[in-house]
């Protein structure tokens, strides 16, 4: 989870490097991690995988500043929201 509305200009590279290392050092084969951002709304950059090129492309999209409109919500939370709001429905 990467913060970028509190995030200070030298917090970034700090943690890109820390979650770079995370999945270098400390992600296990078999095991998966997703890259989310706050700003002023929320991003899903990469969802659950194992693979870490794709972990350390959403790693850099996350730390490299871009925050995104407000209000704005990923794609894949809004079909999750949608989902559950149909579920209910057909629940009713």
């Amino acid at each position: 989870m990467v913060d970028q509305v509190n995030m200070q200009v030298g917090d970034a590279m700090r943690t890109t490097k820390a979650a770079q290392a995370y999945v270098d050092r400390f992600l296990r084969e078999g095991e998966m991690a997703a890259v989310f951002g706050i700003g002023l709304g929320i991003h899903v950059y990469q969802q659950f995988t194992s693979d870490r090129a794709s972990l350390a492309k959403a790693i850099l999209a996350a730390t490299s500043g871009g925050t995104r409109l407000p209000g704005d919500v990923s794609d894949e939370i809004c079909l999750d929201l949608i989902g559950d709001v149909a579920r209910q429905a057909r629940a009713s």
